[in-house]
């Protein structure tokens, strides 16, 4: 685990600095949020699969989209990295790992705030506040912060004389924690991220298709390479990802009962060079939509003996609208529908301080249309 203070000591921001100093945990991110995936022991899955091998959570709220988590680490609380599989604890099923990351709640207690500012290089800059605000002394608080990132790309297309594999993005976070009774508390978060960078996929050499391609059409292909034969179209990548979550907990007879439901719009759009290379040659446009919607409940004991246990259910349905144009060739439009329901739990016995033993069950059932 990394605490939020340990984040700020060290001046990290972003997930990839965090990965770079665990153990056994790698993040891929080439260029875009959209193909980031986290690999846990060398194992993981890119892209936006439909069960990752790494599972990523926000808040306890399972991400589709992974990288659209790692971009800005805004007012963390902490940060838990756990290795092996995961599913008969939380959450959707995860074989590898998990990484749960956990943003700041209000303070009911003391008004506070704070702002930071970063300058560097590539005409880096970046800007971060919060505000923390007890309405009701004890009982009720509200918490806001808010950022906003800029830097120049460290590469460049020397065709099209322009700066790529830059950053901008922005985000804010509005959270709502009410301590109704001693034992019966609800929270509500509100969130908005959005990034936008200029990517180049310029290739370095070609693949066997496009050489017999190349051959059939009686065309010379240019030498390859990064820069000078650079790709002749602006790739872009742009994201946005609006979240709601609602959650409860409620301490009873030596057992705490938790419930957690969000909604959540990913919308991303990709235009691509499909040849990479500096031919005129094929482009394409790809948006997509995506509607999350996530249940879960889970009741856990709390006896003060050796025993101790958790059940729970979950349940997401993910609704996918993607569109893709190849100007002259194709159009086409994609749905999908996803369900997915599971039922867990767990049992661990404490030997004593030092050892202990758990067995965990869990039943997933997912429909694909």
């Amino acid at each position: 685990a990394v605490t939020g203070a340990d984040l700020d000591r060290q001046g990290i921001t972003d997930f990839a600095a965090v990965s770079e100093t665990i153990s056994g945990l790698t993040l891929d991110f080439p260029s875009t949020a959209i193909n980031a995936a986290v690999y846990m022991r060398g194992v993981g899955t890119s892209g936006a699969a439909t069960v990752q091998s790494v599972s990523t959570m926000v808040d306890g709220v399972y991400q589709i989209r992974q990288g659209l988590a790692f971009t800005e680490l805004m007012d963390i609380e902490r940060i838990e990295v756990l290795r092996g599989p995961q599913g008969t604890l939380f959450g959707k099923n995860s074989t590898s790992g998990a990484i749960r990351i956990f943003t700041a709640d209000p303070d009911t207690e003391e008004f506070s705030g704070k702002m930071q500012g970063t300058a560097g290089n590539l005409d880096d800059a970046e800007l971060r506040g919060l505000i923390n605000i007890p309405i009701i002394e004890g009982k009720l608080a509200a918490r806001f912060n808010g950022y906003t990132a800029e830097r120049d790309g460290y590469t460049e297309n020397f065709l099209l004389g322009e700066e790529t594999r830059n950053v901008d993005r922005e985000g804010w976070r509005a959270k709502l924690l009410w301590d109704v009774s001693d034992s019966f508390q609800a929270k509500f978060t509100a969130e908005n991220h959005e990034q936008e960078s200029i990517i180049d996929s310029g290739i370095t050499e070609y693949s066997p298709s496009t050489l017999a391609t190349a051959a059939s059409r009686g065309v010379t292909l240019p030498a390859v390479s990064l820069g000078k034969y650079a790709q002749d179209v602006s790739g872009l990548t742009a994201e946005e990802v609006e979240r709601y979550i609602l959650n409860f907990s409620w301490e009873f007879a030596n057992h705490k009962l938790t419930t957690l439901s969000s909604w959540e719009d990913n919308v991303t759009i990709s235009v691509q060079d499909r040849d990479e290379t500096a031919l005129a040659g094929v482009s394409s446009l790809n948006t997509g939509l995506l509607e999350i919607e996530t249940h879960e409940v889970q009741l856990a004991s709390d006896f003060d003996g050796p025993l101790s246990y958790l059940v729970g259910l979950y349940y997401q349905h993910e609704d996918t609208q993607s569109i893709t144009l190849i100007p002259g060739l194709f159009s086409g439009t994609t749905l999908i529908d996803l369900e997915s329901k599971a039922v867990f739990g767990n049992v661990t016995y404490a030997f004593n301080d030092q050892w202990s033993a758990s067995i965990g069950l869990r039943r997933d059932e997912d429909e694909r249309t």
